[in-house]
């Protein structure tokens, strides 16, 4: 669990939870990123970071246990708002660092060196 953390990213929940997962932030760009994740055997270690248009490819991943994801578009009710409440998978969708409403947050305690820059730990919702 995260001791401190520092808010990167603010966006609308899709749904209330009491859900707060935590783990590395993993952008997935393509069907073969998903499949590749969870061939690893590592999905639930991270927060899948999406941008919209994803639902039809990341529909495994929530099926299979995804902890958290992060949507840089679309809304509540959007379809992958529609299937992360099914799955009741934590989601906040169009993060941005200034929000005059923010109703979920996407915060960080540390980033490990053995990881690419753009990783970080987070924490999700």
């Amino acid at each position: 669990m995260l001791e401190t953390a520092q808010v990167l990213a603010q966006g609308y929940n899709v749904f209330e939870t009491d859900k707060r997962p935590s783990g590395v932030v993993k952008y997935l760009a393509s069907p073969q990123d998903v499949i590749g994740l969870i061939q690893s055997g590592k999905l639930k270690e991270h927060i899948l970071l999406v941008r919209g248009g994803t639902t039809t490819f990341l529909a495994p991943a929530l099926s299979m246990g995804a902890i958290g994801v992060i949507t840089m578009s679309g809304a509540p009710e959007s379809h992958l708002g529609i299937l992360s409440r099914e799955f009741q998978t934590p989601c906040p969708v169009r993060p941005t660092t200034r929000t005059s409403r923010p109703s979920a947050s996407v915060s960080t305690a540390s980033a490990s060196p053995s990881r690419a820059t753009t990783t970080k730990r987070a924490r999700c919702c």
